[in-house]
């Protein structure tokens, strides 16, 4: 299993078949995304695993100078 990102739209996809992971890392627009530090849930439901991709949301806090 490997997770690929489009470098345009922000998009991950999942590649299971070895041929695809190869053909996918020479792919310039795509590049590959490491599995522990995306997924941050994990639901086994005894048939498939499904990773829960979270993006942040909206803009960091402002800093008020005192």
């Amino acid at each position: 299993m490997a997770l690929f990102k489009c470098i345009k739209s922000g998009t991950v996809v999942e590649f299971t078949a070895q041929h695809d992971i190869d053909e996918m890392k020479r792919h310039p627009e795509y590049q590959a995304v490491d599995v522990p530090v995306v997924a941050q849930d994990v639901k086994d439901d005894g048939t498939r695993q499904t990773i829960i991709l979270r993006k942040p949301t909206g803009r960091p806090r402002k800093e008020q100078l005192l």
